[in-house]
């Protein structure tokens, strides 16, 4: 799960197209979350999260600290849009 995280994370610093950023996030969501299965959170709380709308409809997932949707993919325009998919612990 590191390679892919370090990859993702990698493409966002070299990108400045937010575009390209949110594909980028959203690689870095997916494997992240994987992580966390994989190993647990080690106490802490994360919520995974989904917009349906997210890349043209295909939606996409993310992770937070909070259950209030703040939503990445489309920032200020759609800010509450999506929903909590899971409560990890």
């Amino acid at each position: 799960h590191l390679g892919s995280m370090e990859s993702a994370l990698k493409e966002i610093q070299a990108s400045s197209d937010i575009e390209e950023q949110r594909k980028s996030f959203s690689a870095l969501s997916d494997s992240f979350y994987k992580s966390i299965k994989a190993f647990g959170l080690g106490g802490g709380t994360a919520y995974y999260e989904y917009c349906p709308m997210a890349f043209n409809n295909e939606g996409a997932y993310w992770l937070s600290d909070a259950e209030q949707i703040g939503n990445p993919y489309f920032g200020d325009k759609m800010l509450s849009c999506g929903s909590v998919k899971e409560k990890l612990k």
